[in-house]
Formats: structure tokens, C-alpha cells, sequence
């Protein structure tokens, strides 16, 4: 069932339970609209695989058929993960952007409106005068690196979210790996062979 959203229909980034184990990528923000069953059992895995996770529910309570301690109990798993679980959340319209989704919906308590923004992050290079050591970024602001994760100039390494890519603890902690076995192993490790052993 395809809820009345304005926009829904249009969107190149809406998924339902059936299209969304297909996609490729991994969402950096995962906006599930409905607390059923499977829209949860969706949130809990998407967050554990890294994405922000949102979940819009329309009644007042959560899990609104469930005896309110095993309700309450879901919850509170559900938070400690990251999950952001939001109440009386009517979604009203979603319209994509350059670099994700923008949903509305309203408070069916009380009618008032909220946006979500779904988008990309960005780097935070502010304050690091990169230019001035020759350090490139490319156009969504990140760190120009190889695969070696050298910058544009070659004694600066840069690692983790500053680079770009996926925004991911696992990733940055790789990034280290890498960067370690430059200075201290065989120097064979790179971006391409990101082998956990």
C-alpha cells in the first residue's frame, strides 16, 4: 500500500519493504514512514548496518496492539540503537533534493508542521587552511586522497569522514589500519583491499 503523500509518487528515493533490498548503497538517513512490524524490523537492521534511522508513526503510541511493557521495552531497544522514533507524525509531502529527500509532515495533536531533511553530509574543513599546504578537495568538499589515502600533497594523509565517502566508524577505523601499516608494516594495505584480518 502506497500512502497519499504528495510526492510520493515522483520521488527517486522512496523504497518500499520489497525495492529497498535492492538498493546498493547504504542510506546515510533512512526515513520509515509507518511503526509496523516490518518498518521496524527494517529500522533496527538499517541501523545497525550505520544509517540514521527515523521512524514517523501516525498514532499516538507506539506499537499501539502490544501489551505497553513489551511496547515500551522495543522502544527503548530501539533508541539505544539510534533510532529516533517520532509520534502523531503525519507525513503530508516528500520532494527530492540534489543530495537526498525533504519530507513534511504534521503533529495530529496539535497540527504543526516539521521538515525532515534526508541529505548528504559534509566534510568540516573549515579552519584547516588546506590551501596553503596544497591539500585539494574536490567538489562536495572533501579530501582529495588515494588509494593510499595520501593527499595532493604527499606527506599529508587524511582519513575518516574528512575524505568523503562512507561516513562510517568501521571505514575511519580501516582508514587507521591503512595509514599504520604505511609507516609501520609492509605498506600493502589500500582503500581497494579493506580485508579485516
Amino acid at each position: 500500500i502506497i500512502p497519499a503523500i504528495d510526492g510520493i509518487r515522483d520521488s527517486k528515493r522512496v523504497y518500499t519493504s520489497s525495492t529497498l533490498l535492492d538498493m546498493e548503497l547504504l542510506p546515510q538517513h533512512l526515513i520509515i514512514v509507518g511503526g509496523g512490524y516490518i518498518g521496524l524490523e527494517f529500522a533496527s537492521m538499517y541501523a545497525e548496518f550505520g544509517s540514521k534511522v527515523t521512524i514517523l508513526e501516525g498514532g499516538r503510541f507506539f506499537m499501539p496492539r502490544e501489551d505497553r511493557d513489551i511496547a515500551n521495552s522495543v522502544r527503548e531497544v530501539l533508541e539505544r540503537k539510534g533510532i529516533e522514533i517520532r509520534l502523531n507524525a503525519r507525513a503530508q509531502s516528500i520532494h527530492d533534493t540534489a543530495d537526498g529527500v525533504t519530507l513534511a509532515y504534521t503533529d495530529a495533536s496539535d497540527g504543526t508542521p516539521y521538515f525532515i531533511l534526508a541529505t548528504g553530509r559534509k566534510p568540516m574543513i573549515d579552519g584547516l587552511n588546506l590551501q596553503a599546504a596544497g591539500v585539494q578537495v574536490d567538489s562536495q568538499g572533501a579530501i582529495i586522497t588515494d588509494v593510499h589515502l595520501h593527499t595532493t600533497t604527499p606527506h599529508i594523509w587524511a582519513m575518516g569522514d574528512v575524505k568523503g565517502g562512507p561516513q562510517f566508524t568501521y571505514v575511519s577505523l580501516d582508514d587507521y589500519r591503512i595509514i599504520r601499516n604505511k609507516l609501520f608494516g609492509d605498506k600493502e594495505r589500500t582503500t581497494e583491499d579493506r580485508n579485516p584480518l
